[in-house]
């Protein structure tokens, strides 16, 4: 309880760009002993991950899920206080969109998807493909209250401006501006 948590959801697989993360949160345990790690998901880089956890000396500050339902995706965001989003081939980043929605803040790498949800670094922040970059917004959120507090707040606003209730709004706003 007295840790931090951050958080990765989604699949164990090298388009996740999940061996980027495992360096940034090595370096990330080296200057926060009260960091865990928590990674949601399954795949076929999993056992790899984890072995280079048990590598590092590392493995007792990392939690590897496997896959969890959809409801324990929700509980594990809850259970989190910032959201680490490397992956650079999101389409959408619909599980990015569902940590927001519970107010944790993320970085992301500024590439298609994550920027469209991270829009003007709404809810957290958007970095180049460089791990120090990443680490060093990661560890801003960690140690800056009124930073997290902000990005927090952005965050819920930011998903709820992509609310499936605002979406079709917009969307039938263009309807009737076809029909019309």
């Amino acid at each position: 309880p007295q840790n931090k948590v951050l958080v990765f959801v989604g699949r164990l697989g090298k388009e996740k760009n999940v061996y980027f993360l495992l360096d940034v949160f090595f370096r990330l345990a080296a200057k926060n002993p009260k960091v865990t790690f928590l990674i949601v998901g399954d795949g076929p880089e999993r056992e790899t991950m984890e072995h280079l956890t048990v590598q590092q000396g590392l493995d007792h500050r990392f939690r590897f899920t496997g896959y969890v339902s959809h409801d324990d995706v929700f509980t594990a965001y809850a259970a989190s206080d910032v959201i680490a989003f490397a992956s650079k081939t999101e389409t959408q980043g619909l599980s990015l969109l569902e940590g927001l929605s519970l107010g944790k803040p993320a970085v992301g790498i500024d590439a298609m998807g994550v920027k469209d949800i991270l829009l003007n670094q709404q809810g957290g922040f958007l970095v180049p493909d460089n791990k120090l970059a990443f680490t060093e917004k990661l560890q801003l959120l960690l140690n800056d209250e009124e930073i997290y507090r902000q990005k927090s707040q952005e965050a819920l606003a930011r998903a709820s401006q992509l609310s499936s209730s605002e979406m079709t709004t917009r969307l039938e706003a263009v309807y009737r501006s076809v029909i019309r």
